[in-house]
């Protein structure tokens, strides 16, 4: 059972060691971190993800991992991160994580540029054939993952009219 609900900004003193936890949504809707106070250890999950990944940058919302990048570089800014501590890497500086955030946010402009490629070159591609050309011309393998990646994209696309359904694929809107 649920002993303790945690949410952003709750300190946990575990007998001298004291966490500070942060909301960083975008990978999932529930992904969080922890800033470690005594030693200034940032653990950050899943949230960034080095490019040397074969796979396609996972993420479900497109806008919160971009906020949440955001505010992972802006912790780090703030204060005298000196470790940081991600589910994807080796332990890295404060200043070679604000680097591996700068690039992620990166791919994620990167992944939606290609996806308007793809579906401006090819209209009325399924989700399937579009991560198919995605990731064929990101480099990166093919695997199930990256259709949630897309969905993303292609539903934050649809709401701001930048593209539309058609049929069971996408085309441009306008």
């Amino acid at each position: 059972p649920v002993s303790l609900l945690i949410r952003e900004g709750m300190r946990i003193d575990f007998g001298g060691v004291e966490i500070e936890v942060f909301e960083f949504p975008g990978h999932t809707p529930a992904e969080i971190g922890f800033l470690e106070t005594t030693s200034n250890t940032l653990i950050i999950g899943d949230s960034l993800a080095p490019a040397c990944l074969p796979t396609l940058f996972l993420y479900e919302s497109p806008a919160q991992i971009r906020r949440s990048l955001r505010r992972i570089q802006d912790i780090i800014a703030a204060g005298s991160i000196s470790v940081v501590l991600s589910g994807h890497s080796d332990p890295m500086s404060g200043e070679a994580a604000m680097a591996v955030a700068q690039q992620c946010s990166n791919t994620v402009s990167d992944i939606e540029s290609c996806l308007l490629e793809c579906i401006s070159d090819q209209p009325a591609l399924g989700l399937g054939d579009l991560r198919d050309q995605v990731v064929t011309r990101l480099g990166k393998e093919r695997e199930w993952r990256a259709l949630i990646t897309l969905h993303g994209h292609l539903e934050e696309l649809m709401k701001a009219k930048v593209v539309r359904r058609e049929g069971a694929g996408w085309s441009m809107a306008g």
